[in-house]
């Protein structure tokens, strides 16, 4: 698999900045690299707060309905 030619604090990048770029152009969105760059660690920023959201609701919805 080809590693991402950008640098960010998230662990799995599965996206590259020319596949950003790409995507973006057929929608006649133009962007440089450093304009991916930021779009995808903000991605990546929104779907890990979400993931952390989505697993605290989880849990406060288990100590709801447990028989404590």
């Amino acid at each position: 698999m080809k590693k991402p030619a950008y640098s960010s604090i998230y662990i799995v990048k599965k996206v590259t900045v020319d596949r950003t770029i790409s995507s973006l152009a057929k929608n006649n969105i133009q962007v440089n690299a450093k304009e991916a760059e930021t779009i995808l660690n903000f991605l990546y920023h929104i779907a890990n707060t979400y993931n952390k959201q989505d697993t605290r609701l989880r849990l406060s919805n288990l100590k709801k309905k447990s028989n404590h």
